[in-house]
């Protein structure tokens, strides 16, 4: 029998709220530092317990939760089918085929078995468990030695080593100056757009500067670079700007299915909208194959959409061969590189791009400001998003926010020039980290190694969930996937469409490296890592039957 997360978790969260909650309601942030469970997975849980009326909410100060019940009246059961997990166990079939109308002589066994169990969870209340003396040790143990498990923190450091650069970066202090220079009286902070005074010249000039800058990094012209609040903005601008604009010409859409949420997710807007939308699958590696581009290419194709960077495992699409085949097709070519500058060269005119979405906050610079690049020849037409004043060309309509443009045309300034030297710096820790990895049993790395950006691995450790293991290593500041679905309950759909299991996609971390990395906190995340992952295998069950020589996926597993 084996319970997976959602329950175990949502067990001893219950039974934390029934604990400490009996008087008082009791707050998530609490739950996850005395349970060592992410606070978003939390909100989840609770969101699934409370639609159940097992907990109800209380608003305001001293806010949190409380049971909705008495904790005679809840039981692990109800705590179970709340979040929608199931117990799962062996059952007799295989080559038996065993079933109700024709049952093997052990069907009984399990079928009694079955029903044992589940009246067991059914007669446990969370009172019969936190009445129970061990349970009463425990949290002595706790209160008395400030125990935590597996996250005992052994850090050096004043902070959890920073290993989420694919997340966001922080501000380089060379582009906040920069930045703090437009904000003030004192400093050039007049609307680009006022253009009879000079406040508004300076700032015009300002913005200018740094068009050129964002320009220059990809080998575009300036007045190619239209100002946006952001790479999901600039997604939804150019994938839906373009499907409207050309939609007399076709209705044929063309991503794959490990493309960010961003894209993803228009798409599927479009989808509503009577668009037909190809999503094709990479291969193992994560990397598209272009004769699987080429089959799915119809006459009604007008876009296909392709991340240069992939946001989860790092891999980089040849954009220069899917480009040319784009071209000769005469399709619109789509590019999401918001994790691409500073990291791998680009050239759109090389690489044949129409479209490209851009960020500022992936490159050390400011969040909330973007930029999408907008051929010119053969010139690419789009269908405004926002409309109000005709900024940018008309494609954008908003006041353009100087101090952030200005952080972001410094921040891609700097990627431009110091790419080589990150890079090599960035490339030699990620080495040093695998390295001191990669010998550890039933061990996954996801993405080709080759085809990548220096500064991502993307790690899955068999047996041992993800989740779990993040908890595990409260030293280190690392990520489940992308930023954007790593609160979600579901394993990684960009693992899932590399042919990964269930099992394995679970399993994964993320752990991306910056310029601010240093040696020895790669140092420290493979200690780290190392002991959390050997704590938690050896309490796992699934590794103790995966030692005994039992495999797994010969295990025939039913749901209750």
């Amino acid at each position: 029998m084996r319970l997976t997360t959602k329950g175990r978790y949502a067990i001893t969260a219950m039974l934390d709220v029934a604990i400490n909650g009996p008087a008082k309601a009791v707050a998530l942030h609490d739950i996850s530092n005395r349970q060592s469970i992410s606070l978003s997975y939390l909100e989840q849980l609770f969101s699934k317990l409370r639609n159940a009326k097992l907990v109800k909410s209380q608003r305001g100060p001293g806010g949190g939760y409380l049971l909705a019940k008495s904790s005679n009246a809840i039981s692990l059961f109800d705590v179970i089918t709340a979040v929608d997990e199931k117990i799962d166990q062996t059952q007799c079939g295989g080559e038996m085929n065993c079933n109700d109308s024709r049952p093997c002589l052990t069907h009984y066994v399990w079928t009694d078995l079955n029903t044992q169990i589940n009246d067991y969870m059914k007669n446990i209340s969370l009172e019969n468990v936190i009445s129970r003396d061990e349970v009463r040790q425990i949290i002595e143990m706790r209160d008395t030695k400030n125990l935590s498990y597996l996250g005992t923190k052994e850090n050096n450091f004043d902070t959890p080593i920073y290993l989420d650069y694919s997340a966001t970066t922080p501000v380089d202090p060379r582009v906040a100056k920069k930045m703090s220079e437009c904000l003030t009286i004192e400093g050039i902070f007049g609307n680009p757009a006022s253009r009879s005074h000079p406040y508004g010249w300076d700032s015009e000039k300002l913005v200018d500067e740094a068009r050129k800058n964002v320009a220059s990094v990809i080998k575009a012209d300036t007045r190619e670079i239209i100002w946006t609040s952001g790479a999901t903005e600039s997604d939804n601008l150019a994938i839906k700007g373009a499907a409207y604009f050309y939609k007399e010409k076709g209705n044929h859409l063309i991503t794959l299915s490990t493309e960010h949420k961003a894209v993803l997710d228009t798409m599927r807007y479009l989808e509503s909208d009577g668009f037909e939308v190809t999503y094709l699958d990479p291969n193992n590696d994560g990397l598209l194959d272009l004769n699987v581009l080429k089959k799915a290419i119809k006459p009604s194709t007008i876009l296909v959409s392709v991340m240069h960077v992939n946001n989860e495992i790092g891999v980089v699409q040849d954009i220069e061969a899917i480009g040319k085949l784009c071209r000769d097709k005469k399709i619109i070519l789509h590019v999401d590189a918001a994790q691409s500058p500073g990291k791998v060269p680009i050239d759109v005119e090389k690489f044949n791009v129409d479209l490209m979405s851009l960020s500022a906050h992936k490159v050390y610079g400011p969040k909330g400001i973007g930029a999408l690049y907008v051929r010119r020849k053969p010139r690419i037409r789009l269908q405004p998003q926002i409309h109000g004043g005709g900024h940018e060309r008309g494609f954008r309509s908003g006041t353009l926010p100087t101090h952030q443009i200005v952080g972001m045309g410094e921040a891609f300034k700097y990627a431009g020039l110091e790419m080589k030297s990150d890079n090599i710096k960035i490339k030699k820790l990620r080495d040093k980290l695998w390295s001191g990895l990669k010998d550890i049993e039933e061990i996954y790395l996801n993405g080709d190694l080759e085809q990548r950006i220096p500064g991502n691995l993307n790690i899955s450790f068999n047996y041992i969930e993800g989740e779990s293991l993040m908890m595990a290593t409260k030293d280190l500041a690392v990520s489940s996937g992308s930023a954007c679905t790593s609160a979600s309950l579901e394993p990684s759909y960009v693992l899932r469409a590399l042919g990964r299991d269930d099992e394995l996609a679970h399993s994964s971390i993320r752990l991306t490296i910056g310029k601010y990395t240093t040696e020895d906190q790669i140092k420290h995340a493979i200690k780290v890592l190392r002991e959390s992952v050997s704590k938690l295998r050896a309490l796992s069950p699934l590794w103790e039957m995966y030692k005994d020589g039992i495999d797994l996926k010969s295990v025939k597993w039913t749901s209750h």
